[in-house]
């Protein structure tokens, strides 16, 4: 009877270290668990930051087009528009163009760039006279 009880025992002993095994290894897989959802969440507040930021600046954006929108319809703002972006004039009028110095040394590189290609060729090569 005194080896049924001994054996009864380490039955017990060997189930409560299994059960504390058991219940250590849960306790693990649920902190990385946490520990990788913490992560991720700060993660993600960081992208919620940055597409709130570019949000607010599609807002802005949104509400300068609308006005532009509302401006598209004055006839004085088409006018505007139409003479300076796409140089047009009334009729009876003349366009007069200021060239600041940049814009001068641009338009005698578009004079070079009108050459043919047989023209800058001589104009390289060392011909005698």
């Amino acid at each position: 009877m005194n080896q049924l009880m001994v054996r009864r025992k380490k039955r017990k002993n060997i189930g409560q270290i299994g059960g504390i095994l058991l219940l250590a290894g849960l306790i693990f897989i649920f902190s990385v668990s946490n520990y990788r959802i913490a992560r991720e969440r700060s993660g993600n507040e960081e992208k919620i930051e940055l597409l709130k930021a570019e949000l607010d600046l599609l807002e802005a954006r949104k509400m300068d087009l609308e006005e532009s929108l509302k401006m598209a319809d004055e006839k004085e703002y088409v006018e505007r528009i139409l003479r300076e972006d796409f140089l047009m004039k009334k009729p009876g009028e003349e366009k007069v163009v200021i060239l600041l110095d940049d814009e001068e040394v641009e338009a005698e590189d578009d004079e070079e760039v009108e050459k043919s290609g047989w023209q800058r060729l001589i104009e390289a090569l060392p011909l005698p006279e």
